[in-house]
């Protein structure tokens, strides 16, 4: 039943972060699109956050998940 919703919560997300997170902070959801030119330029004031989050947010997400099979959550089936 978990993963019927998650279509919905993927899109409200990225519609969500073009709406209001673009706009206030110029950010990319792509980090090539901000990576490709910030080499190009020999720019690397802010390029850490696009190496960095994507890292964190995978360890997040599989410790989430792992918490949630210990305490007995069947995923699929």
């Amino acid at each position: 039943m978990l993963f019927l919703h998650a279509g919905i919560a993927v899109g409200a997300t990225v519609m969500l972060n073009v709406l209001i997170a673009g706009e206030n902070s110029g950010a990319s959801m792509n980090p090539v699109r901000t990576l490709g030119p910030a080499i190009a330029a020999d720019n690397y004031q802010a390029i850490w956050v696009y190496l960095t989050a994507p890292v964190l947010g995978a360890l997040c997400g599989a410790n989430c998940l792992k918490l949630r099979i210990k305490k007995g959550h069947q995923y699929g089936a």
